[in-house]
């Protein structure tokens, strides 16, 4: 059954050069290989109950102080980005996604089911969740937490992704599409849930982290055995968290002091690590598709790791990993000032308490070594990337998005786009129908 929102608004398109829709269509999990999954607390922007951002337009407004939380039935709290998808979370625990369903990642069956890549371009509810309270979506599948400390997952089946075994035929190679949310066996009292590639880890009430699914780097926490390269959920030995980051094959844990420990591929030495301490000082993570950022508390923004697109500045490699890339294990600076970071692909982008929106790197124009102006978000209160998309919570409840849109992860009701769309596109939330 599809359950449709009530209230959608989509925006201008703006034209860009970009990557074209058939560069990732077919198999979606296929380009770009990795995607920023860790969220940024960013600073309160603020708009105006029923007020619009700059080249948008907006239906079905909130009424509300400006700035603060939410408070209507249906309004969204979190909103994250997958690899080609997006969900948001509403305020009385329903979650609805939109983008790419190939894997059955948006938790229902969509009107575009006959080509080869199933996309759905308008929110739609998932059906069987309810009380959620985080978000966590990776490449192909989607978890929740929710209230009873319990975590689900839906989408691809293969790999341990949803915690346990599914039921995906006999041919490999084909997609393995569970469409309703299946209970992650073993973990209880969860607070908040990440997600990877191919594997995801929950956060408990306690700071004890658990992990499951693919193993291949060590992203779940343990040494990868080559004979056993999955996970089945497991505690992740020795480390305790206040807040969680993965994406790709890397988790990250950030501890009560602000110490950052992370694991998995390309850690340090472009190789696959057990839990690593990476820095101190840190209040914030993001991920693009070879490197990690971090925020300080000052507002001090450093990044490390690859620099496929530039977005590290001029940085003189002292190796590479096997891929030709400049790679530096030393956390440069990039910023001096940030309300919050996101990576998306190989751009990484900081938002400022102004509004202003700046990135550097390849995938956002203008493609840069150095911070550069994109636009301005003054509404947002936090961010998060995909493989080429952006999103953000607006401070009245709505969902922002600009980027790619190749398979209608900005929720604007269009999908195919061909051409990067920067133009904020906002989506409010209305009851179902």
């Amino acid at each position: 059954m599809r359950h449709a929102l009530g209230v959608v608004a989509a925006l201008a398109v703006g034209c860009s050069g970009g990557a074209t829709a058939d560069d990732a269509r077919g198999d979606p999990t296929a380009a770009a290989g990795s995607h920023a999954a860790g969220s940024s607390a960013g600073g309160a922007g603020s708009t105006a109950a029923g007020s619009t951002a700059a080249g948008s337009t907006a239906a079905g407004s909130h009424a509300g102080a400006s700035g603060a939380p939410p408070s209507c039935v249906g309004c969204f709290v979190e909103v994250a980005a997958g690899a080609f998808h997006t969900c948001a979370r509403a305020d009385d625990g329903r979650v609805a996604c939109w983008g790419s369903n190939s894997a059955g990642q948006i938790g229902a069956e969509t009107v575009h089911e006959e080509t080869l890549s199933p996309r759905e371009a308008s929110p739609l509810w998932v059906p069987g969740v309810e009380g959620a309270v985080s978000l966590g979506l990776g490449r192909a599948a989607s978890c929740a937490a929710l209230a009873t400390g319990k975590v689900v997952c839906w989408g691809s089946g293969r790999d341990l992704s949803l915690g346990s075994p599914q039921d995906c035929g006999p041919d490999p190679t084909a997609p393995c599409r569970v469409l309703s949310p299946v209970e992650v066996p073993g973990v209880v009292e969860a607070v908040q849930v990440v997600a990877g590639d191919a594997h995801a880890c929950a956060r408990t009430a306690g700071g004890q982290v658990w992990c499951w699914g693919r193993n291949d780097h060590g992203e779940t926490g343990f040494a990868p055995a080559p004979l056993s390269p999955l996970q089945a959920p497991a505690p992740v030995a020795g480390v305790v968290a206040v807040r969680l980051f993965a994406r790709a094959g890397i988790t990250c844990a950030l501890g009560a002091g602000g110490d950052l420990t992370c694991w998995g591929d390309r850690v340090t030495a472009c190789a696959p690590t057990t839990p690593t301490l990476l820095a101190s000082g840190v209040v914030d993570v993001a991920f693009g598709a070879g490197d990690l950022c971090v925020l300080a508390a000052g507002g001090s923004v450093r990044c490390r790791g690859a620099n496929l697109g530039g977005e590290l500045g001029a940085i003189v490699a002292p190796f590479s990993c096997d891929k030709n890339d400049k790679w530096t294990d030393d956390l440069v600076e990039v910023a001096t000032s940030g309300a919050a970071v996101a990576g998306l692909d190989a751009s990484m982008c900081v938002w400022s308490d102004d509004g202003a929106l700046r990135c550097f790197g390849s995938s956002l124009p203008p493609a840069s070594t150095s911070l550069a102006d994109v636009g301005t978000l003054p509404a947002a209160r936090s961010m998060q990337g995909g493989a080429g998309h952006l999103v953000w919570l607006g401070a009245d409840g709505r969902a922002g998005a600009l980027g790619s849109n190749w398979y209608g992860q900005l929720g604007s009701g269009e999908a195919y786009s061909t051409d990067l769309v920067m133009a904020p596109v906002w989506v409010t939330v209305g009851a179902p129908r």
